[in-house]
């Protein structure tokens, strides 16, 4: 069984090193500024307990101002790999088998995650268990509708981030549903050019800011809000059935002269 779940997140552990090495390149600093600037406005107003990140790769908590306390950092691992956590990471562990309680996390994030995963659908249905009921999950991906996407097309895919399954919000709107979510909203955002040139490409610029003033659909990233819904059952309650008096029209009952053998008359 865990020879399974590492088979699983092996596609995931095998892009690590492409991502760590991307992310330290302009355009992968720029991602990751504009996910945590995108995440710190909602995660502000969340409360709870218990969060949980899941990361591609090492790379910065995306909730640094969150009040929730108790905060974990995941690294993604496999148990045919010998792998050592990230100086930011608190725990390593596999995508398809969380060792966290059930309903036991007040926020999931997934921070690119499906895009490398072989069995997506595994992995939030590991997200759903480990939510309570009324948590949130927060869903960042790549936009296949974007220049991201565009650039994807063109780009040999034998390395990360180029070498993952873009998946249009569409489609992760309709897993989410089936698992029993409840969408709340999707932002988009990351409208810059994916190059590693900085002329022209910051958070400042017009196209930037015109897209997430209108949270145009075709941003090179977007983030999905869900909360996990409980069906509600009505409790079984002994009904009580109060006895009616059904009255009826009585009628005296008429006399009648019976005739006794002794009445009858002698012969």
């Amino acid at each position: 069984m865990m020879k399974l779940f590492g088979q699983r997140s092996r596609s995931i552990v095998q892009n690590q090193a492409d991502w760590q090495l991307w992310q330290q390149q302009p355009l992968g600093q720029a991602l990751i500024k504009h996910e945590k600037a995108l995440l710190t406005p909602l995660l502000e107003r969340k409360l709870g307990v218990q969060l949980l990140q899941l990361s591609i790769a090492g790379c910065e908590p995306l909730f640094e101002k969150s009040s929730i306390p108790n905060q974990t950092f995941a690294q993604i691992s496999s148990t045919d790999d010998n792998q050592y956590p990230q100086p930011n990471c608190n725990v390593l562990l596999e995508p398809c088998y969380l060792p966290i309680a059930n309903s036991s996390q007040d926020v999931v994030i997934l921070h690119h995650i499906l895009e490398y995963t072989r069995d997506p659908h595994h992995v939030l249905r590991e997200a759903h268990r480990a939510l309570t009921s009324g948590g949130q999950l927060f869903v960042l991906a790549f936009n296949p509708w974007s220049l991201m996407g565009v650039r994807k097309t063109l780009t040999p895919r034998s390395r990360a981030p180029w070498s993952g399954c873009y998946r249009s919000w569409i489609r992760l709107n309709d897993w989410l549903k089936l698992l029993g979510f409840k969408v709340e909203h999707t932002h988009y955002g990351f409208f810059r050019a994916p190059f590693n040139s900085t002329q022209g490409n910051g958070s400042n610029s017009k196209i930037e800011q015109l897209g997430r003033k209108y949270n145009c659909f075709f941003g090179s990233t977007y983030a999905i809000v869900a909360r996990k819904q409980t069906v509600g059952m009505m409790p079984l309650h002994e009904t009580k059935h109060k006895r009616r008096v059904l009255t009826f029209p009585v009628t005296e009952p008429t006399t009648r002269s019976i005739k006794t053998l002794d009445d009858s008359p002698q012969q």
